[in-house]
């Protein structure tokens, strides 16, 4: 999610995840890793951040998953 004042604007954005093998369709996961830096001025809307994970764990489905 991403932010500008509160959660009121907050707006779900695409992450890039490598390093770690992608789950099954309908698979919810737990991922941990680094964020890559980028400049945000060029890359919004053109490249998602991209996140190398180093771990990503099989988590239950959340009772409001659009919370």
């Amino acid at each position: 999610m991403t932010m500008r004042c509160c959660a009121a604007d907050a707006a779900a954005i695409r992450v890039l995840i490598t390093g770690q093998d992608a789950p099954s369709i309908g698979q919810w996961v737990t991922v941990e890793g680094t964020l890559a830096p980028y400049d945000s001025l060029v890359q919004i809307g053109s490249h998602p951040p991209r996140l190398q994970a180093t771990r990503a764990t099989p988590a239950a489905v959340p009772r409001n998953p659009y919370e």
